[in-house]
């Protein structure tokens, strides 16, 4: 007599159409340092060298090492698949000593090994500082509470006498009034309209900012001798190029061939015909970023 039928309590799944086990999915958070000399700035660009574009390949060297095609990759909701967001799309030319950037992944490699990691993929010029986890939802350009830049100026009658200054600094002739230059800096500290420190290209609607700090120091470089200014500027955010041009604006200021109170008819009439140059690019550094 064959036994009754009891129905199994447990569903029965059809192994054909199992669908495989979710990774979970980690925010990787990276500090990053760079020479931007041969680089046309940080964010990626077609058939450009970037920082962006070489810290996504090394990533996804690490990722994908099989060469695993875009379409059959794991994609995730207003995350494209591989983009490391930096903190600052610094230009080409600048250089960083502490750029933030983050990406996602499902990989298990503990949080702090991805930049020793990275770095094995890296050029010379580009380091990883460390790494770590953060929360799923960090966003390294809309989290962060302050930044500070530092801007590089030589003076050398001979500008062309020293390689490594030439791509590291702004080279000026003329003797700079420190003095003056650190007064003059003192009235862009606060929160100001900073409409006059923009160039035509980057123009926004909301061009209200804040700087913490602003400083002007002489310095000697350690290895040459040659005088050093040393412009350091901390806020809370900052214009496209707004920090070139202060630099290029308290150097004519040092120089003398514009007064100090330039400085008040900027902000006041929101004039950037008034200010100097924007200093070039390769005299600007991103020094550090705070997220607390």
């Amino acid at each position: 007599m064959s036994e009754p039928f009891v129905k199994s309590e447990v569903p029965f799944t059809n192994p054909l159409s199992a669908q495989p086990e979710q990774k979970p999915v980690r925010t990787i958070a990276l500090r990053v340092s760079y020479d931007g000399t041969k680089y046309r700035g940080w964010q990626r660009q077609p058939k450009l060298r970037t920082v962006q574009g070489c810290i996504e390949d090394a990533v996804e060297s690490l990722v994908y090492p099989d060469g695993t095609p875009l379409e059959k990759r794991p994609q995730e909701q207003d995350w494209p698949v591989i983009e490391v967001r930096g903190s600052s799309r610094t230009d080409a030319g600048v250089h960083a000593l502490g750029q933030v950037a983050a990406f996602r992944t499902d990989r298990k490699i503990q949080p702090h090994s991805w930049a020793g990691a990275i770095n094995s993929r890296l050029p010379e010029d580009i380091r990883i500082l460390e790494s770590w986890q953060e929360r799923d939802d960090f966003n390294p350009i809309g989290d962060t509470k302050r930044k500070r830049y530092r801007y590089v100026i030589y003076n050398a009658r001979d500008l062309r006498g020293d390689l490594f200054l030439r791509s590291h600094s702004w080279g000026v002739r003329h003797a700079l009034n420190v003095n003056l230059m650190r007064e003059a800096g003192q009235k862009l500290v606060g929160t100001h309209d900073f409409y006059g420190f923009v160039n035509s290209g980057g123009k926004r609607d909301d061009t209200i900012r804040t700087i913490l700090e602003l400083t002007v120091e002489p310095s000697v470089c350690p290895r040459t001798g040659v005088g050093l200014t040393i412009i350091e500027v901390e806020g809370t955010g900052f214009l496209y190029n707004m920090v070139r041009i202060i630099a290029g604006t308290l150097a004519f200021i040092g120089k003398g061939k514009i007064p100090p109170e330039s400085i008040d008819q900027m902000l006041e009439q929101r004039n950037r015909a008034l200010g100097g140059v924007t200093a070039p690019p390769q005299g600007l550094y991103l020094v550090q970023i705070w997220y607390e």
